[in-house]
């Protein structure tokens, strides 16, 4: 498949995830809950395969397929008991987003299970986002010790935990990604061990290819310090280490635990988070201690230099003329070779960009408001019809005063003479 292809299929790929998850969050029946979840998967299994011609993807996605298809038919057979023995598939009857609360220590115990087995296979990883994946499971170990207490206290614990993972594990996968970005203009040392040649066989292309094994960040310090300190202080925050905030968050799931009595599920994860702490540190070694296994590339080497030169001679020759169209805001599309000239942009305009930006918005707002109207009342209602009101209004208003309308005078040509200074017109209201 050509990289054009791939290109076009994206949007439509993300489009049917994007709809899976929207129905998903949306709904409240079980059966519409497996739809969903199989139209979010399907775009998944495709993103996750879509290079063909890559080993990896094609063997995680078919892997991925494969448990995705049996965890379908859990949810299947789960749906089916509670039908069979309640007579419905409404969360609202079977009040299953409260049967958390029944948990009992015995049962909390197994939440703990996630963090060691997270922690354990962990250790083994050699690929960095595979790591993450099961530093993933052992954090949620830690969400669920969190959820499973059901107190005021272990709740807030609980948000609070799962935002600033969420957040932080965001941060890091987008370092990763503009970590191997920046090695686009490295290439890789010929002069490595046995070990680390077989380690990268199974890359693509070790000179260019994204970040896959936790040894392609050796030395990454010396290359761009300051991706370096931000990938290090997040893996800190994983870690637990103070003053960052997931220091904070597991002592807030901890002082919940060990208040309501879960001492020794406090200890498992205390243990656990300890443990984990390996193979964050072995990754911070890695990057600020270890030596680099890349070269800049010989092409590249004289970049610096070249640049410098053009743009100085581009500074000299270049004509330097500058006049107010230069240094303010214009309409763009006017036709020059029609005497036309540019206008700035009035301010009438960017109220009604702001107004059609705020639209927008509420566009977006009409789907979730249509698929709850059921569960409001009166005043819900009447609430989105005054912001509606109040939108109209204001587009009626703008429409009032001309905004789109272009003065006659802003397109007409000028002489050379008043090229030097020209004439803004610009609207404003009465």
């Amino acid at each position: 498949m050509g990289e054009q292809f791939k290109i076009i299929e994206y949007s439509l790929i993300i489009l049917f995830i994007v709809t899976g998850s929207v129905f998903l969050i949306s709904t409240s029946d079980l059966v519409s809950i497996f739809l969903a979840i199989e139209l979010q998967s399907y775009g998944l299994y495709l993103l996750s395969t879509i290079y063909r011609d890559s080993e990896p993807a094609t063997s995680g996605g078919l892997m991925y397929f494969l448990l995705g298809g049996l965890s379908s038919c859990f949810i299947l057979l789960a749906t089916a008991l509670l039908y069979a023995n309640s007579g419905t598939t409404n969360l609202d009857s079977l009040y299953i987003i409260t049967s958390i609360s029944n948990i009992s220590k015995d049962n909390a115990a197994e939440l703990v299970h996630y963090t060691i087995i997270g922690t354990v296979v962990g250790l083994t990883q050699s690929r960095i986002k595979r790591l993450f994946a099961f530093s993933t499971i052992s954090h949620v170990g830690f969400i669920l010790l969190g959820l499973g207490i059901h107190t005021v206290e272990s709740t807030q614990a609980f948000m609070f935990y799962l935002i600033q993972y969420s957040v932080s594990n965001l941060n890091a996968f987008m370092l990763i990604l503009a970590i191997g970005y920046s090695l686009y203009c490295y290439v890789y040392n010929t002069d490595y061990t046995t070990s680390t040649k077989e380690e990268n066989s199974n890359l693509h292309d070790v000179n260019n290819s994204p970040i896959q094994l936790i040894d392609q960040l050796k030395g990454y310090y010396y290359i761009n310090p300051i991706l370096s300190i931000s990938l290090g202080i997040t893996l800190f925050s994983f870690a637990g280490i103070p003053p960052l905030i997931g220091f904070f968050g597991k002592q807030m799931i901890l002082s919940a635990a060990i208040d309501n009595g879960y001492i020794f599920m406090s200890l498992v994860a205390i243990l656990t988070s300890v443990v984990s702490a390996v193979y964050y540190l072995a990754i911070i070694k890695q990057i600020f201690f270890d030596k680099p296994n890349y070269i800049l590339n010989d092409e590249l080497k004289n970049f610096d230099a070249d640049a410098i030169l053009l743009l100085a001679i581009n500074l000299v020759l270049a004509p330097h003329n500058p006049y107010q169209e230069k240094d303010s805001a214009f309409e763009c599309g006017f036709h020059s070779f029609l005497g036309q000239n540019r206008t700035q942009f009035s301010v009438s305009f960017f109220i009604f960009a702001l107004l059609f930006l705020l639209f927008d918005l509420e566009i977006l707002l009409v789907y979730p408001y249509s698929v709850s109207s059921y569960t409001n009342d009166i005043y819900g209602l009447v609430i989105m019809m005054v912001f509606f009101l109040l939108l109209t209004l204001g587009f009626v208003f703008e429409l009032g005063k001309n905004a789109l309308t272009i003065d006659s005078r802003q397109t007409s040509s000028y002489s050379d003479e008043d090229t030097a200074t020209p004439v803004v017109f610009i609207t404003s209201f009465k």
